[in-house]
């Protein structure tokens, strides 16, 4: 399965790659102004592992924030915003769950002893 890549970086040339699964599977690559030179190398080795180079960019100050932001977004969001009950987690998850805390993903989800980080903040001021 070919992974999909998002790529953006700061004040340096960067990717942005892409393959044939759906936008579950995406990454930043990032090449660092005093490491422009290994650009080249970057590029092939993506290539190589059959990963298509969809764009080349620059990046500067506020827009790599922002990049960031919304690349990340899809993962933080579930475990800040989102309601545990809403999330749909899959049974080989949930046995992971199990296998690390010694619970019932299910049972503690019913108790209302999962939440988010965001109403752990609110709950306990941390």
């Amino acid at each position: 399965q070919k992974l999909s890549y998002r790529a953006m970086g700061s004040s340096s040339s960067t990717l942005k790659l892409s393959g044939d699964v759906d936008n579950t599977n995406r990454a930043l690559v990032f090449v660092k102004p005093h490491a422009i030179k290994a650009i080249p190398f970057v590029r092939d080795f993506l290539i190589e592992k059959e990963i298509t180079i969809v764009k080349e960019m620059t990046r500067e100050g506020p827009n790599i924030e922002e990049s960031i932001d919304s690349h990340y977004k899809t993962l933080y969001e579930p475990a800040m915003v989102k309601e545990p009950k809403t999330l749909q987690v899959s049974e080989e998850t949930k046995e992971k769950f199990k296998n690390a805390f010694g619970e019932d993903w299910d049972t503690v989800l019913e108790q209302d002893r999962v939440k988010n980080a965001l109403k752990f903040k609110e709950l306990y001021n941390y």
